[in-house]
């Protein structure tokens, strides 16, 4: 399932309050149809699913506008076969934390509003449903790109973990290139934010060394977007690697936007 909002920063338990707010699903044609949500309007390649912009199985996948008190506020792109993924927050809770402050801090424009792009997704398990009808997904992934006036940079991260609660109770921060790695196929590349500026072989960390101490981040296990060497990201680049046979995602895009001045929100696009 995938989502895409502006508006203020939320965090990424933003799908459980969905489910028991008044929100209108407008099915539309195309993700381009809501592509104010996305980054330069361009939607994530997912091998197999959305390619070149398009979606591959039109009948199974179908794009829809959100809409929450008469405007318009996600996009996402449905599953109909794996239906609405269900799954533990627990797991993302420090993480979600971390991101959020991130975001509000650091991701500052050239406008001076904070601005954020966000892609957060799950892959299906095979095996593993909510009353025979539910997949519950295996694995969550988030990344986030923004650009910031101060260092006059793009910044990206990137976190993944299992959907269990054998996690550690920090996910670490990893870049977009491993993961991107990890959720390509033997025969198609993933691309979290494809046609942009977003580094793929940087963390913010590297640009913010004091995050772990400001926004409770995890300490950074390594600066590089070389193989992961810790026990837990080596788990999830060898178990995950997906075949080309798979079709793992269903996943949602939540984009945000938002500038204050005398304590009003003006929205704004690029």
């Amino acid at each position: 399932m995938t989502s895409l909002e502006r508006g203020r920063l939320l965090p990424l338990a933003v799908f459980f309050f969905l489910s028991i707010v008044p929100v209108v699903a407008e099915v539309v044609n195309s993700v381009s149809d809501c592509d104010e949500f996305l980054l330069r309007g361009t939607p994530p390649r997912v091998p197999g699913i959305l390619e070149d912009g398009g979606i591959v199985d039109p009948e199974r996948y179908k794009p829809i506008c959100q809409i929450y008190k008469n405007q318009r506020r996600f996009v996402t792109l449905y599953d109909t076969r794996n239906r609405i993924p269900v799954f533990s927050a627990y797991n993302w809770e420090n993480m979600e934390t971390c991101t959020k402050c991130i975001l509000e801090k650091y991701c500052i424009n050239s406008n001076d509003a904070k601005e954020a792009f966000l892609v957060t997704g799950a892959q299906p398990s095979e095996d593993n449903t909510l009353k025979d009808r539910v997949n519950i997904p295996s694995m969550l992934w988030s990344a986030f790109c923004c650009y910031s006036k101060n260092k006059k940079k793009w910044l990206a991260s990137a976190h993944w973990g299992d959907n269990d609660n054998t996690q550690p109770e920090y996910l670490q921060t990893k870049t977009l290139a491993e993961l991107q790695e990890t959720l390509s196929t033997v025969t198609s590349r993933f691309e979290t934010f494809p046609e942009t500026q977003c580094p793929l072989d940087t963390t913010v960390a590297e640009f913010y060394p004091e995050l772990d101490q400001i926004c409770q981040c995890p300490p950074q296990a390594t600066t590089t977007s070389a193989p992961p060497t810790t026990t837990t990201s080596h788990h999830y680049t060898d178990n995950h690697k997906f075949t080309n046979n798979h079709s793992p995602y269903y996943y949602y895009y939540y984009y945000k936007s938002y500038h204050y001045n005398n304590h009003k929100e003006k929205r704004f696009r690029k």
